[in-house]
């Protein structure tokens, strides 16, 4: 039996599948504490983006349809980053080194190291500086950090576009 639509890594307290038996009777399968394994590089990524950028699990609407666009090509690795943080949920009640430990481990699954950390501190004060507005300030950084070599190496393994 295949069970399609759900997210790797997520806790299922129950699910109820209903199949037909050779019978030709619809009946009921119930699974209880079912946590699906990553069948892939790209299904162990997504869910940290998630983690990371909502602080939640991923639904599973919005999983597939970010991994369908990545898997197909139909959107780069980059521009899934730059929108998943554009929105209004990223960095909500989090202080400005919150959001850049978020910002590491969303775009390239790691731990902000010191000296990287403090330099995108930095930067993120000098542009909030020019531009005067805090979430202008976090896209031009994002921008920045989606275009490191770091990432594209990432995109390489995941063999998803840059």
């Amino acid at each position: 039996m295949i069970i399609d639509g759900l997210v790797p890594g997520k806790r299922y307290e129950e699910i109820t599948v209903d199949y037909v038996d050779k019978d030709g009777k619809i009946k009921s399968l119930t699974l209880k504490d079912i946590v699906v394994e990553p069948q892939s590089k790209l299904d162990e990524y997504l869910p940290n983006v998630y983690d990371s950028v909502f602080s939640r699990e991923a639904d599973e609407a919005g999983y597939h349809y970010h991994l369908d666009r990545l898997e197909s090509g139909e959107t780069s690795i980059r521009d899934f980053l730059r929108s998943i943080i554009d929105g209004e949920e990223f960095g909500q009640n989090k202080d400005l080194g919150e959001k850049v430990d978020d910002l590491y481990s969303a775009i390239v699954g790691r731990d902000s190291d010191e000296e990287g950390k403090k330099f995108w501190m930095e930067e993120y004060n000098k542009t909030l500086n020019e531009c005067g507005s805090d979430k202008e300030a976090l896209k031009i950084i994002v921008d920045r950090m989606v275009n490191e070599n770091e990432l594209k190496e990432i995109a390489e393994k995941l063999d998803v576009k840059w």
